[in-house]
């Protein structure tokens, strides 16, 4: 007899959780279930999309490094619209994080507040400030990166399920879901990629929700001339930005 496949329900059709079913489904040896509720928007649909390989942090942008690689190299994907970026630090950027960008896209530099005002137009920032300028960077959909990584998973086998989880509960036998409209369905491993809702879900099902709690992000669209900045992070003011596609 051939052993049974683990079964695993995703709930969340965003970028989170059609990205991680498709990556599932890639390396065989699961069935996949993919929740996703059109009718609820989640973060992915008003993203930024900011794609670029530095981070503060050195793992994370190890992290954003593969990715920013992968998405280089992919004829599966949306393609970058490669504006650069500019991420200003507060001092100086990590050396090796740096180092490790250009190994693996190129195109990297660091950049002062002299060069950042003459070749960017970014006036003020404070003496010592370093800055990573990254030509392989930019922005793309996560709206339509999230479609296209749910499209490869249903080509790969992932079945598609529309419809918003209400609830979720542990048994010896697996997880056990419920729909909105009633259905149920069972796993051996369920994944909330739900953003928002993810502590409501928790604390329905009985589940402590860890200090989990939504983040609001605002932003304002603005309509300029001349030459636009690429995308860019600017640490000491807490500010970022992209030009849009028009």
């Amino acid at each position: 007899m051939q052993p049974t496949r683990p079964r695993f329900c995703i709930a969340g059709g965003g970028i989170a959780g059609a990205l991680l079913a498709w990556r599932l489904a890639r390396h065989g040896g699961s069935s996949v279930t993919l929740l996703d509720d059109p009718a609820e928007p989640g973060a992915t649909a008003v993203s930024g999309g900011l794609a670029r390989g530095y981070e503060p942090d050195r793992h994370n942008a190890q992290l954003a490094t593969r990715s920013l690689a992968e998405l280089a190299g992919s004829d599966r994907l949306p393609q970058l619209r490669r504006t650069g970026s500019v991420y200003v630090c507060q001092g100086a950027p990590d050396r090796a994080t740096v180092a490790g960008i250009g190994r693996a896209v190129g195109g990297v530099s660091v950049a002062g507040p002299d060069e950042l005002a003459g070749r960017f137009g970014l006036a003020g920032v404070p003496s010592g400030c370093l800055a990573v300028v990254e030509r392989q960077a930019g922005y793309l959909s996560p709206a339509q990166l999230a479609a296209a990584a749910r499209q490869q998973a249903a080509r790969l086998g992932v079945r598609l399920r529309s419809g918003r989880l209400a609830g979720c509960e542990s048994s010896r036998d697996g997880v056990w879901y419920v729909l909105a409209d009633g259905r149920v369905g069972r796993a051996d491993g369920l994944v909330l990629a739900t953003g928002a809702w993810t502590p409501g879900l928790l604390a329905a099902a009985g589940l402590p929700a860890n200090g989990l709690r939504t983040k609001l992000i605002r932003y304002t669209e603005f309509a300029a001339k001349g030459q636009l900045p690429p995308a860019f992070v600017d640490e000491p003011t807490g500010l970022y930005g992209r030009p849009t596609a028009d």
